[in-house]
């Protein structure tokens, strides 16, 4: 039996409601047969969504030709979609202006030809699209050639050394790419695995003679490359204050094309919250803070890059809050999150869904809410076998007994302590912190409130010395676990444990608990 073809119903159900408004008033617009079926079908397909597909199929029955009206339907909606970001993608403007260009010089209408030519050359140059501009000069310099002018000829030897620029900075950007692409599959096969042989051969990389000094990126896409490579080079070292310098310069470069802001628009989005992310990394709260709200300015072109956003503000900004930390201001994104949530649940990337949890949970705990916290901590856990991130589900695990523990839920902590020590039986490999998480938890059931404290102030020292090593405090970072001990042991809240811990070095903070 034939499989059915999702394609359609994919598309319909990508666009978003001014999308969706838009198509209606496009075909409206089309008189025939065919746009009526066309537009019924359409309503089927939104009204169904979430149906099987099969369901729905078995309704289209209004038509001899289904096969037939769902392709018309299928092309009928690109078209529309092209009208309609026609008028927000400068890319999308530059290539319909070029297929114009193109029609013009095809019905000999050479003066129009140059007039559209020069327009649309300057709206490629504000992009700095070096395929455009050598398709647009390509026209361009035809048309000139079949004019009587006499100072066509001299126009066309101008237009022809933009030209050869414009494919010298096209090969140029192809061998930055190929650098970038070099990079990522080596940086993706060896993941955070420091060695001297990766150093070595990461170094190799870095040693080509065009990443020796800026200038030699010459163009928009260049450039931006340049800088790619070396923040993602200094990612990989955990060198975070270069790899600033080099979002930076990505950021500098968007507001000297500030075009490309609306045509790479999914780029500018990730490039302010990878910047954004990175200086809450260093601490840098205040500069975080601004460029997430510059995130917030951006009109989203589609509801992908509208989710993508939703993505970012509710992992890396609620995680700037928890960083800061500032409670309050993380509470205040939970409505708007928790709504998100629900509306796009199957839309939101699985591994974001998993640290939003993650974060969530570390926000209701450190607010006291521990059922909320429980919540959100068992989504977790429920997509352990869906998603890699080893990190969010073993530290899940274990922060699953704290909630239980601060619920004084004696029945289920015990099925838990046992469920742990068995999932860590399996494991190939355990981190030390694991290892010390279980006798400590057993031990803590066991001591007299009387000696308590003291039990707790032994056990963080221990915890302090394990977590020296950079790797081990890696699984901590979804919640502080020693803020945790000093809530215990000196009796103050969550929030300002978590700020005497903040804005230390790790080194700083094990001097001030000594």
């Amino acid at each position: 039996m034939k499989k059915t073809s999702t394609h359609l119903y994919d598309l319909i159900y990508s666009l978003s409601s001014s999308e969706r408004r838009y198509f209606k008033l496009y075909i409206a617009k089309r008189i025939g047969k065919d746009n009526k079926l066309c537009l019924q079908l359409f309503d089927l397909i939104v009204k169904s969504e979430g149906k099987p597909i099969e369901k729905v199929e078995k309704k289209i029955n209004f038509t001899e030709h289904p096969s037939r009206l769902k392709n018309y339907l299928y092309d009928t909606i690109l078209k529309s979609l092209e009208a309609y970001h026609s008028t927000r993608s400068p890319t999308i403007k530059i290539r319909k202006a070029i297929n114009q260009i193109e029609n013009l010089y095809n019905k000999a209408l050479f003066d129009q030809c140059v007039i559209l030519a020069k327009k649309t050359l300057k709206d490629a140059e504000m992009v700095d699209n070096q395929n455009f501009k050598i398709d647009v000069l390509t026209w361009y310099i035809l048309s000139l050639s079949q004019l009587e002018d006499k100072n066509a000829l001299k126009m066309e030897k101008e237009l022809s050394i933009q030209q050869e620029e414009a494919i010298n900075n096209l090969k140029l950007e192809r061998e930055f790419q190929k650098l970038n692409k070099s990079l990522f599959n080596f940086t993706k096969k060896v993941g955070t695995l420091r060695s001297k042989e990766n150093d070595d051969k990461l170094k190799e990389l870095i040693d080509s003679p065009l990443l020796s000094d800026y200038s030699l990126a010459t163009s928009y896409h260049s450039k931006y490359t340049f800088n790619t490579i070396y923040a993602s080079y200094y990612g990989y070292l955990e060198d975070n204050k270069n790899v600033n310098f080099y979002q930076k310069r990505n950021l500098t470069l968007y507001e000297d094309y500030p075009a490309m802001k609306d045509a790479e628009q999914l780029n500018y989005l990730t490039c302010l919250n990878n910047y954004a992310l990175n200086c809450a990394g260093l601490g840098e709260y205040e500069k975080a803070e601004y460029y997430y709200s510059k995130m917030e300015e951006i009109d989203p072109n589609t509801e992908q890059i509208d989710i993508k956003r939703f993505e970012y503000f509710s992992s890396n900004r609620l995680d700037l809050y928890l960083r800061m930390p500032n409670l309050k201001k993380g509470l205040s994104l939970v409505e708007n999150i928790e709504e998100g949530l629900k509306k796009n649940d199957r839309k939101i990337n699985r591994l974001f869904k998993s640290v939003i949890y993650s974060n969530l949970c570390y926000l209701f705990f450190a607010s006291g809410q521990y059922k909320k916290a429980l919540q959100y901590n068992n989504l977790i856990i429920s997509q352990e076998n869906t998603v890699y991130r080893s990190d969010i589900f073993r530290f899940a695990r274990i922060m699953n007994l704290l909630i239980h523990y601060e619920n004084e839920d004696k029945t289920s902590i015990e099925y838990f302590y046992e469920s742990l020590t068995r999932y860590l039986k399996k494991q190939t490999e355990n981190y030390l912190f694991e290892e010390w998480f279980i006798s400590f938890f057993k031990a803590l059931l066991k001591v007299s409130q009387k000696e308590k404290k003291a039990f707790l102030q032994a056990e963080e020292k221990k915890l302090l010395a394990i977590l020296a090593a950079p790797n081990e405090r890696k699984i901590i970072s979804h919640f502080n676990i020693l803020a945790w001990f000093r809530v215990k042991i000196d009796q103050v809240s969550f929030e300002d444990a978590m700020k005497s811990f903040s804005n230390r070095k790790y080194q700083e903070y094990v001097s001030y608990r000594s």
